[in-house]
């Protein structure tokens, strides 16, 4: 017991100090990185791309069921940059199209699909730095504030975290804005998840006895385990993601929704057509 008190005793006093001095230690990560010479590599390949695509438009392109392969075969003719996510190699074998950057903060699906992330070797990827992850050339790993379903919060600055928000949609759209996009799109975000198919472990996992929809049947293969969405959960991100469209907004940047469908009314509704006819006369 006073050894306890003992190791308190000291311990405060160095949270205290680590605290104070937190943002300044960020803060020089940030200007050594943002001119390449900081002695952490990862933060400097972070920096690279800051403002790279300034004024640009992209796409984040989710994992559900409206996902349309044509729509993706049009992002590949046009050349617009864009975000995959998760399992979105399972499209693959149907298009030539691949996403510009790859993100992945699901450590449960990292691990399940961590050689099929390793074998990519012309995607940049942004990935949690778990073991069996190869950190190649085309490797940033990334760091999350993972959050309760009040926390909130939105980095501009990738260097030392993400806010995880709950959903790799918000780690993509502070990346997005961090790499200077302007106007975004997102596809396949459907939202529209099953609540009731599914048992929690004490971990927050689940093994669901359904498979919610995805763009291919048999996204989860039995047996795998994948983090439980509730209707908590879901609330949750509906509220962050607006948090995230007022910061945006104010920074001048536009997000639209431009999937088929779906449950997430956060962000202005545009149709895919529409945006291949507009592209057409341009």
């Amino acid at each position: 017991m006073l050894s306890s008190k003992i190791v308190y005793f000291f311990r405060l006093p160095f949270y205290r100090f680590f605290n104070a001095v937190s943002p300044g230690i960020h803060l020089i990560r940030r200007k050594l990185a943002n001119n390449q010479c900081s002695f952490i590599r990862n933060d400097n390949r972070f920096y690279k791309l800051k403002g790279k695509y300034n004024g640009s438009e992209c796409f984040i392109v989710g994992n559900g069921p409206s996902l349309k392969v044509e729509d993706l075969n049009w992002l590949k003719e046009k050349n617009i940059p864009s975000f995959g996510v998760n399992k979105i190699h399972l499209i693959y074998p149907q298009s030539e199209w691949r996403p510009t950057f790859y993100v992945c903060e699901d450590i449960p699906v990292l691990e399940t699909i961590k050689d099929i992330v390793n074998e990519q070797k012309n995607i940049l990827k942004f990935v949690m730095g778990i073991p069996g992850i190869k950190y190649d050339r085309n490797t940033i790993f990334i760091k999350r504030i993972a959050s309760e379903f009040t926390d909130m919060n939105f980095f501009e600055e990738p260097v030392p975290y993400l806010f995880c928000g709950q959903t790799v949609i918000y780690l993509c759209l502070q990346l997005a804005m961090f790499m200077g996009f302007k106007k975004i799109y997102l596809l396949g975000i459907d939202f529209s998840w099953n609540f009731d198919d599914a048992d929690p472990d004490e971990k927050g996992f689940s093994i669901l006895k359904t498979d919610s929809p995805h763009f291919v049947p048999n996204y989860f293969k039995k047996g795998e385990k994948q983090y439980l969405v509730t209707r908590e959960h879901f609330d949750y991100m509906v509220r962050i993601l607006n948090f995230a469209k007022n910061i945006m907004n104010a920074k001048g940047i536009e997000v639209f929704n431009a999937t088929r469908g779906g449950k997430l009314e956060v962000f202005t509704r545009v149709s895919m057509d529409t945006l291949k006819k507009r592209d057409s006369r341009n």
